[in-house]
């Protein structure tokens, strides 16, 4: 008995078999539309029944397996500089490949990939591209793959397995070092890159060659550049991001530069500054150093004036002692002196004393001396005196 895979889930297989019933199978590496030998399964159904429902499932199985086969579900392109377009049905397999330039044309003359796995397509194709010297060791050479799905979640899946199987394939070739880049977008953007006659991989990498730029294109560029080889445009890409990430590092370098003089003038001032400050500090601590020697000695000094004024006050004790002794003194001088000024007072009375009596012995000796002529002028007197007695009569 036959049966189509309608469904893959992890280790299982969901085969609709012939007869009209959905059994699940091991996974054997199948893939979704692949016809497969499944066992039948026990049926209480009657064998002419039986009949009628195998033939009606097996017209269901060609019907829907021929409809199924022939929808397109996903669409997948590949840019080196030949850009082709693959349409695949539900069941990964090649229903249609289209070039999208001259040089798919000639990648894909004499080529049949249809019915052809999507895998096993794309590695055809690169060997064609591989022998057309498209691909090669050249730095700037890149592998672009887009897919898209009206699930989105299916559309990356079919990019992550499609880029893994070109790395695959570049590493078996020895041309490992190509880039390979692999996106997954919504239908609408290919319809936006069918109008502009390209894929949506090669219209998404002009995009990215007009922002490493920073600035918009002209018309006329831009159709210059859509109709560029991948590698001439990943070239243009490298070297702008090259030239903004060395203007980048410049403008770093500068400011870097720009803070380290800034650091660097600031260090030396606040270097000139702190020598200033150590300098005042030093200075200060030596005016502190000397206020407090000085401070220190006068301390000393007030120690020693204390002790002076100590001495001094014993001095003045001594002094007032000895004023007072001197006052004692003076007054005994100012008596001394006085008793002196008597005593000579004293002596000159005295002197004077006995100057008188030594006069006045003198003038008795003198008048002793003198007798007969005072004797004489009292004899005189006595004779005037009596020849004037009238005189004393009339008074």
């Amino acid at each position: 008995m036959k049966g189509i895979v309608v469904e893959i889930n992890n280790k299982e297989a969901v085969i609709l078999s012939d007869n009209g019933l959905f059994q699940k199978m091991k996974n054997s590496g199948y893939e979704v539309g692949q016809i497969v030998k499944c066992n039948p399964k026990k049926s209480s159904v009657s064998r002419l029944a039986a009949g009628v429902s195998g033939l009606a499932a097996a017209l269901i199985i060609c019907t829907i397996g021929a409809f199924a086969y022939q929808v397109p579900t996903d669409y997948v392109s590949l840019d080196v500089n030949p850009s082709i377009e693959f349409s695949v049905n539900r069941f990964d397999r090649i229903l249609s490949v289209k070039a999208v330039n001259d040089d798919g044309e000639e990648i894909l003359s004499d080529m049949d990939l249809n019915h052809k796995t999507i895998e096993e397509g794309i590695r055809k194709t690169l060997d064609r591209l591989v022998e057309g010297k498209y691909i090669n060791d050249d730095p700037y050479g890149k592998v672009v793959i887009t897919t898209s799905n009206d699930k989105p979640d299916d559309a990356e899946k079919l990019a992550a397995r499609l880029e893994r199987t070109v790395r695959i394939y570049l590493d078996r070739k020895g041309n490992a070092s190509v880039e390979v880049d692999a996106e997954a977008v919504r239908p609408e953007r290919v319809q936006e890159a069918k109008l502009q006659g390209v894929t949506p991989g090669k219209l998404r990498l002009v995009e990215k060659l007009q922002q490493s730029t920073g600035k918009e294109m002209e018309q006329e560029e831009w159709e210059e550049w859509l109709a560029m080889p991948v590698k001439d445009i990943n070239k243009a890409i490298k070297e702008n991001r090259k030239l903004e990430k060395d203007k980048i590092e410049k403008d770093q370098n500068e400011s870097r530069q720009e803070q380290d003089d800034a650091v660097k003038a600031v260090s030396e001032t606040s270097g000139k500054s702190s020598e200033k400050k150590a300098e005042a500090a030093l200075n200060a601590q030596n005016k502190n150093a000397d206020t407090q020697e000085v401070k220190d000695s006068g301390n000393d000094n007030k120690g020693k004036n204390s002790n002076n004024s100590d001495n001094k006050g014993k001095d003045n004790n001594n002094g007032n002692d000895n004023n007072g002794k001197d006052n004692n003194s003076s007054q005994n001088s100012d008596e001394k002196k006085k008793d002196m000024e008597s005593g000579v007072e004293k002596k000159t009375d005295k002197g004077s004393i006995e100057g008188k009596e030594i006069n006045k012995n003198s003038g008795e000796d003198k008048k002793a001396d003198k007798g007969p002529s005072e004797d004489k002028k009292a004899d005189k007197d006595s004779r005037s005196e009596g020849k004037n007695p009238g005189n004393g009569g009339n008074q």
